[in-house]
């Protein structure tokens, strides 16, 4: 036997009362069980864990128009609310309909069926109303949750980006190097990175990476990659060998066919003694470098120290070509984010421009070039947001100190 709707109608006309009794009775002899209240006081006073649905007059001896509405609702904020309305107060009734009542009737402009209906569409439509409410709740605490989780790793992941140049193993600097450095992610989380690879006192190997694409996927991939990088670093003597190792290594731990990810990369490795250096890369963009003398230009990497991307080939075999880097050199190591930004018109900052700005440095120190970097493509992209992570590294070799000599 199906249990009768429970319906209060907080209205001081006996007359409308009694319509509304025989409206419902016709539409559902005991489908509805109908008390009345004659003022808001003792409206709210008889709203029970029993009612389902308040039948509202705007119109009380107590309370006229929006405050009625509002001190029914605070009572009874999840029972569905029906406002009873004249034709003045029509549009009061949208009004309320927009502030939380589930529906309005318009005295005298309904029957028994309508009015039924809209009493069971309001219980339906608040019990989804309080379910949606409900799953935005756990929705905002999960975002919360996961807001904090990722403020969490960003602060992981900056924690591990080199803050100084590698330093001797008593702890001072390692001679005769200088470096600028520089990580901007253009998300929470970064795919780019770097790191110093010392192998000894004067010799070293640097790497770069830039993952492809941005977000959760790309950093938890940037954390496989230095895991990789720190356990084979004893190899940066040859950057080929190298990233040979870290690509086979990659490709067996990321086994994804249907999620393949790629990272481009440069590796680098310097004698500062014996000014003996050697490059390859691994779908990067090759390294810069400023002469002494002032001028700038590219690395020559060619043949085979070019390279795919890692993640691409696991049989492919990297191979490193020397090059000279004298004293007084500089060597710029950068993602694809320092020139690929746009202007507000769409046109992109481009190489050619990163090369020029790298040469206006002039020789301030190296230290600085980084940022000076940072500010000339700020001023060319202006007040837009720039679309990818931003990773620039630039070394600087310096002479030996004399036999003898400190540091």
């Amino acid at each position: 036997m199906e249990t009768p709707i429970r319906v209060l109608m907080i209205e001081d006309d006996e007359e409308d009362f009694l319509i509304a009794s025989r409206l419902l009775a016709s539409a559902g002899p005991k489908g509805f069980l109908l008390e009345r209240r004659d003022c808001l006081r003792e409206g709210l006073s008889a709203i029970g864990l029993e009612t389902q649905v308040v039948l509202l007059d705007l119109s009380l001896p107590d309370s006229r128009g929006w405050a009625t509405f509002e001190r029914v609702r605070e009572k009874a904020p999840h029972i569905p609310i029906i406002l009873l309305t004249g034709l003045d107060d029509e549009q009061l009734g949208a009004k309320a309909v927009q502030g939380g009542a589930q529906d309005y009737l318009v005295k005298g402009q309904f029957d028994g069926r309508l009015l039924a209906r809209a009493i069971r569409y309001a219980i339906e439509r608040k019990i989804t109303e309080e379910r949606l409410s409900h799953l935005a709740d756990e929705l905002r605490a999960a975002n919360a949750v996961m807001a904090a989780d990722l403020a969490m790793a960003r602060e992981v992941q900056g924690a591990l980006v080199p803050r100084q140049p590698p330093r001797r193993s008593d702890g001072g600097r390692m001679a005769p190097l200088r470096v600028g450095m520089l990580y901007r992610p253009c998300q929470t989380l970064g795919g780019d990175f770097f790191a110093f690879l010392p192998v000894s006192e004067t010799e070293i190997g640097m790497v770069i990476c830039d993952v492809v694409g941005h977000g959760v996927r790309s950093a938890l991939v940037t954390a496989l990659l230095r895991g990789l990088v720190e356990e084979f670093k004893l190899s940066a003597r040859d950057p080929g060998r190298f990233l040979t190792q870290v690509n086979r290594e990659f490709l067996k731990v990321l086994n994804m066919p249907d999620c393949a990810m790629l990272v481009t990369a440069a590796c680098v490795f310097l004698d500062l003694r014996a000014g003996v250096s050697r490059g390859a890369t691994a779908g990067h963009p090759p390294p810069l470098r400023l002469k002494a003398s002032g001028s700038a230009e590219w690395l020559p990497l060619h043949g085979e120290a070019i390279g795919p991307a890692l993640g691409f080939d696991a049989s492919f075999e990297y191979r490193a070509v020397d090059f000279s880097l004298d004293v007084g050199d500089r060597l710029l190591l950068y993602t694809d984010g320092a020139y690929e930004s746009c202007a507000p018109t769409y046109e992109e900052y481009g190489r050619e421009r990163l090369l020029a700005a790298a040469a206006q440095s002039g020789r301030r120190p190296v230290e600085e070039l980084p940022d000076r970097i940072l500010a000339d493509l700020q001023g060319f992209v202006g007040k837009g947001e720039f679309t990818d992570d931003l990773c620039l590294v630039c070394i600087e070799r310096g002479a030996l100190p004399s036999a003898g000599g400190g540091t």
